[in-house]
């Protein structure tokens, strides 16, 4: 978030749109919220925050083989992919990770020490609700929908602490919208931000 601030900063870019994916989008709502000169609007895609404090079935079950696929059979690359499926998942069936291309899916299983150390601060109750609160630009949110759960939850969960804040479901898309059904995607993005320059955090 301190890093998102001080590139806003160094470019002398302020107020930007932002526009944060996934546990980018925990970033974004934290920079959005401790530094809301530096903000002019918000655009989260399906941003698991405080996952913990309101989990699925799916979400627990997918925490207990990562945690065993990475502390008992320390196979940080499984761990990895075991999560990297669950986020993708298809309420229609299947996942995105297992269609992207090779290139791809070795590219981010090379990371998994970075993506396992991101899983775990997605798992805390974090930023808090009261900076959740403070965020008083604008925001939208976007929704796959066809993702978990979990991310329909989280979703309703930011529209209780910021009730003004606008969701916009992504048809026949899951997580990975910008993969899934980029037109749509950037449709919804270009819709939300208008002509505002961005800022965008993955």
């Amino acid at each position: 978030m301190e890093d998102a601030a001080a590139l806003i900063e160094e470019f002398d870019a302020a107020p930007v749109a932002v526009l944060g994916w996934s546990a980018g989008g925990v970033i974004a709502a934290s920079l959005a919220a401790n530094h809301p000169s530096l903000v002019s609007s918000l655009v989260l895609v399906e941003p698991p925050l405080h996952l913990i404090t309101h989990p699925t079935a799916s979400t627990l079950s997918m925490l207990g083989r990562t945690t065993f696929r990475r502390h008992v059979r320390r196979d940080k690359q499984a761990a990895a992919a075991t999560m990297y499926r669950w986020s993708s998942g298809l309420s229609t069936g299947g996942n995105t990770f297992d269609r992207l291309p090779e290139e791809m899916r070795r590219g981010m299983l090379d990371n998994a020490d970075s993506t396992l150390r991101e899983m775990d601060q997605q798992t805390l109750p974090y930023p808090r609700k009261a900076t959740l609160r403070a965020i008083s630009c604008s925001v939208t949110l976007l929704i796959g929908e066809h993702s978990d759960s979990a991310f329909q939850r989280a979703g309703g969960f930011i529209r209780r602490l910021l009730p003004d804040a606008r969701e916009v479901r992504l048809a026949d898309a899951g997580h990975f919208p910008h993969i899934e059904q980029p037109d749509a995607w950037v449709s919804a993005v270009r819709e939300a931000l208008g002509t505002e320059a961005v800022a965008a955090t993955a």
